[in-house]
């Protein structure tokens, strides 16, 4: 019983601290930004341009984030540029 307690607390902390090591803050900017409280969506149009803390680039002319599923959608994608640490 103990051994199992020890497996599953251990399975706990491992999933606390991999899951929130991997957020990352995004910065949008755009002509225009909506936001969609309820369904956790921004909507982004014009001249937008997305970054975040590891120096990732997207230039696009319109995006969708939504920070729920922390999916992005670009459409109209004229530039991006990724870091990419070995």
């Amino acid at each position: 019983m103990k051994n199992k307690l020890f497996r599953l607390s251990l399975i706990w902390i491992f999933y606390l601290f991999f899951t929130s090591s991997f957020a990352d803050e995004l910065n949008i900017n755009a002509s225009e930004v909506h936001v969609d409280k309820k369904g956790g969506i921004i909507y982004a149009e014009g001249e937008v341009k997305i970054s975040d803390t590891k120096q990732n680039l997207i230039l696009t002319e319109k995006a969708e984030y939504d920070k729920s599923k922390n999916l992005a959608k670009f459409f109209d994608l004229s530039y991006s540029a990724f870091s990419v640490k070995i």
